[in-house]
C-alpha cells in the first residue's frame, strides 16, 4: 500500500496494519538484516533526522508486537 502495508495472522485471522516505517522493516527483515543491530541501521539510514534511541526503541517495539501476534519469530542462534 502507498502509506504503508497490512499482515494477516492465519492462526487468529486478524489484520495488522503497518505504516510506511513498519511496511520498511518488513521489508527488511531476514535474510535482507540479519540482525536487530542492521535493522536498526537500515532505518536510521532511510529516516536520518530520526533520533538513534527512538528508532531503535520503535523498531524493538515493532518486532516485540509482530512476535506477539505471530507474525515472527526469533532466528535460530547459530
Amino acid at each position: 500500500l502507498p502509506d504503508g502495508g497490512v499482515l494477516f495472522s492465519t492462526t487468529d485471522e486478524t489484520y495488522f496494519g503497518l505504516n510506511q516505517t513498519g511496511a520498511f522493516v518488513w521489508a527488511k527483515l531476514s535474510p535482507a538484516c540479519e540482525s536487530v543491530d542492521a535493522l536498526v541501521a537500515a532505518v536510521a539510514a532511510e529516516w536520518p533526522d530520526a533520533d538513534a534511541a527512538s528508532v531503535r526503541a520503535d523498531v524493538c517495539e515493532l518486532l516485540a508486537a509482530l512476535r506477539e501476534n505471530g507474525l515472527v519469530v526469533d532466528a535460530p542462534v547459530v
